[in-house]
């Protein structure tokens, strides 16, 4: 705690830990969907709920329950357990319909722990950091510069030049190839990651060659200083 180490055993841990009763997926009660800004979604995926196979009563109550949310414009704030060795969450329960199918798609919310609120002084009350109207114009262009949506001339519609729905994980796709050329080659080093691996983390390029005449412009015009060697701290982690 701070500098102080303070004995924590396994038992410890094991016993402060929150005991559920197993799996989960329970309805708390409905909200509109405005109520559930997106900047609060928390969690690394996404999970779609459908209804048991060949259970055609579930099916059809799921169904209703979808239809109505749509509908309503409302969604389900629901508690969820994956399984009795996990911690519940709260989360939000949206409706999703395609022509394919119907199922609700689930997003963990955060508890009030979780929330940060920090406040930050206005740049417009220290001059020093103002910013010019040159410099402000400048970030308007490179912002509109990297835009990953654009028009085309040919029929007038808008065209997404970044699908994020259309990339697999470069995480798993990584570990798929690693063990792939593990299985195969034993003995042998792991390959280098495969050249559309890293191109999945980079700015398209047609996006990188529109913005390179506004990005030189916003290093003219902020430029970046040395701070110099800030003093080492020695923090509790390193006691």
């Amino acid at each position: 705690y701070g500098s102080d180490i303070i004995p924590f055993s396994k038992v410890d841990e094991e016993q402060m830990k929150y005991k559920t009763d197993g799996k989960c997926f329970a309805v708390l009660g409905f909200c509109r969907s405005s109520l559930v800004q997106t900047y609060r979604y928390m969690g690394n995926q996404v999970l779609k709920v459908f209804a048991a196979k060949d259970d055609e009563a579930a099916a059809v109550a799921l169904s209703a329950l979808i239809n109505a949310l749509n509908e309503l414009d409302m969604v389900a704030i629901v508690r969820y357990v994956y399984d009795r060795r996990s911690q519940p969450q709260v989360g939000a329960a949206f409706p999703l319909i395609k022509n394919e199918y119907e199922c609700l798609a689930y997003v963990q919310l955060p508890y009030m722990e979780d929330l940060r609120h920090y406040i930050f002084s206005s740049l417009k009350n220290n001059k020093k950091y103002t910013p010019t109207e040159e410099q402000l114009s400048a970030i308007d262009s490179l912002v509109d510069s990297m835009s990953l949506v654009c028009e085309d001339d040919t029929e007038g519609t808008i065209v997404d030049i970044f699908k994020p729905n259309k990339f697999l994980n470069p995480l798993f796709q990584r570990l798929y190839q690693c063990l792939q050329h593990k299985a195969f080659h034993p003995d042998a080093p792991l390959p280098p990651i495969e050249k559309h691996l890293l191109d999945m983390l980079k700015a398209p390029q047609e996006v990188m060659e529109k913005c390179q005449v506004s990005l030189q412009k916003v290093k003219a015009l902020f430029p970046l200083k040395d701070g110099g060697k800030i003093k080492e701290q020695k923090t509790a982690q390193f006691i």
